[in-house]
């Protein structure tokens, strides 16, 4: 089996260019509303991702790994969280659950010169996403669930996310060089809205290859691991993989693989200031 990575240069670069606009921004914003403290930290970081791989392949007989990369800004503190996805604000913080309320983007959709089978569909662009989201903090593993709905008038569906395990805000620079690895499983649940936006096909858009396609509401259950390692007082690496079990209503699409199974993989560097 033969995985290709492959970087887009143009798209890479108005990633670039779009992410640093919104990295200013971020700094700005957050500088302003979130005096650095004692507790609090800042980081920037560069992720990469394989966002398209539900998708068919342009290749026979071989798993194509589209990979993304991006710069990401961080803010860790007592309150606030700031990723390369979303933004959080603990409205409620006890030791045993917080309730979040949080904005967040997936990195997700695509453009017609993606891959050969989306040659003549229209553009399938990222949603913004706001909601609340729900931790436990048990003895065993940390409890997550999660309710969002589209504000960015993309796809105007909703999300419902529930996982256990996770390494979640990782740990702190402790003196010395440590990995924190932790597994991870859940089930997403996407709206017919979502589902049909990103995996359906209209019937203006079917050919020969690609037959119209409508997508019903889905539950995607899937399962993995995250690590963490601290580098130094300054830098983190951190990773996940997951293999995903796609249900009929996204594998049955014309433009999803045919099969059952989905890895998702991503890797990120952080500078801790």
């Amino acid at each position: 089996m033969t995985f290709l990575l492959i970087f887009d240069e143009e798209k890479l670069m108005h990633i670039i260019n779009t992410t640093t606009v919104r990295l200013l921004a971020s700094t700005l914003l957050f500088s302003s509303l979130f005096p650095l403290s004692a507790s609090a930290e800042w980081g920037v970081g560069f992720s990469m991702d394989n966002t398209q791989s539900m998708y068919k392949s342009d290749t026979k007989g071989d798993t194509e790994i589209k990979g993304e990369m991006s710069p990401d800004i961080y803010y860790k503190g007592e309150r606030a969280n700031l990723d390369q996805n979303s933004f959080s604000y603990s409205a409620i913080k006890k030791d045993q659950y917080i309730v979040d309320v949080l904005a967040t983007t997936k990195r997700r959709g695509y453009e017609s010169k993606d891959k050969k089978i989306f040659n003549g569909m229209k553009t399938r662009e990222q949603s913004l996403d706001a909601g609340v989201r729900l931790t436990m903090n048990t003895p065993y593993a940390p409890v997550n669930l999660s309710v969002i709905g589209d504000i960015s008038n993309t796809h105007k569906g909703q999300e419902v996310g529930f996982s256990v395990g996770g390494i979640g805000k990782g740990k702190k620079w402790n003196g010395q060089r440590s990995l924190n690895a932790a597994v991870i499983a859940g089930a997403n649940w996407q709206s017919e809205e979502v589902v049909d936006y990103y995996y359906g096909v209209k019937t203006s858009e079917a050919n020969a290859n690609r037959k119209a396609y409508q997508g019903k509401a889905a539950v995607t259950p899937f399962l993995g691991f995250e690590t963490q390692m601290q580098l130094s007082p300054h830098l983190s690496l951190q990773g996940k993989a997951l293999y995903k079990h796609l249900p009929n209503e996204i594998s049955d699409s014309s433009i999803t693989k045919d099969k059952k199974q989905d890895y998702e993989v991503g890797l990120s560097l952080s500078y801790w200031f």
